[in-house]
């Protein structure tokens, strides 16, 4: 793999993947399909250097920042986001440690804050891949949901929303993103109300994740499937997603803290 033009946004980093062309079936007509080259359709990736990478005010800035500079990209055809190779982590939500001292009312702008970027990742105009490369927990798996794929280390690392076991009722839009992605309303019930967590093969079994990789090969396997999924004209594909995701939109961005309010960890 070759990563080039390598941009930092603080402790994380855009790059982008080169190799050959990449292969895009287009529909010719209806009965026949060609295959053709698309020279110019960028595969980047989204690099989280923060080892835990907790969302505090600072590393949402810069992975705002990061995005603006993706959304820049008219040539880019998908985004990959993952943690370090180093580290065991893709992401542990909310840095908790940052916002005790701080009180309850900076939790809840830090919630809202996390929000506008789950709703931003969910509605971004070209396909996402999360490439859970370590542990994904509380918001960094509602982060990972919000994506549009999700490939999953199966050697190491559970993926697990943990708000029962830290006593965190989420607000409405955290929940609707989750309930718009899981379809099994079993496996909804473990996974946000029981808190269970899920390592890899169980997760791809359940359909929480799409595909499983080691770790040596996760980084390749999003790639391979960045190619498989292709180049998607972004006005049509954005336009698609605003309709789907058009309720969970507005449930993330009208700051309606719901159950979250009764939080009582600050008291």
């Amino acid at each position: 793999m070759k990563w080039i033009n390598k941009k930092e946004f603080g402790k994380f980093s855009v790059e982008e993947y080169t190799e050959d062309e990449i292969i895009v079936e287009k529909q010719q007509n209806e009965n026949e399909k060609k295959k053709e080259k698309e020279n110019n359709k960028k595969i980047l990736l989204l690099r989280m250097n923060d080892n835990e990478n907790r969302f505090n005010p600072i590393n949402l800035k810069y992975i705002n920042q990061a995005l603006d500079y993706i959304e820049s990209i008219d040539d880019c055809c998908c985004l990959i986001t993952t943690g370090t190779n180093e580290s065991k982590y893709y992401s542990l939500g909310l840095d908790l440690e940052w916002v005790k001292p701080r009180g309850k009312s900076s939790f809840f702008n830090l919630l809202y804050d996390l929000s506008v970027l789950l709703e931003r990742i969910l509605m971004f105009p070209i396909p996402t891949i999360s490439c859970i490369n370590g542990h994904s927990y509380a918001g960094g798996a509602i982060f990972s949901l919000a994506h549009d794929f999700r490939v999953m280390n199966d050697n190491k690392g559970f993926i697990c929303v943990n708000a029962i076991d830290n006593n965190i009722p989420l607000p409405p839009g955290l929940i609707d993103t989750m309930k718009c992605k899981i379809n099994n309303p079993c496996l909804y019930r473990d996974f946000v109300l029981m808190g269970k967590r899920y390592g890899g093969l169980d997760a791809e079994k359940l359909q929480l994740v799409d595909k499983t990789s080691n770790p040596s090969t996760i980084l390749e396997e999003s790639i391979k499937l960045a190619k498989d999924i292709g180049y998607k004209d972004r006005l049509t594909f954005s336009c698609l997603k605003i309709e789907s995701y058009k309720l969970i939109s507005q449930s993330l961005l009208n700051k309606d803290l719901g159950q979250a309010l009764k939080l009582k960890i600050f008291d």
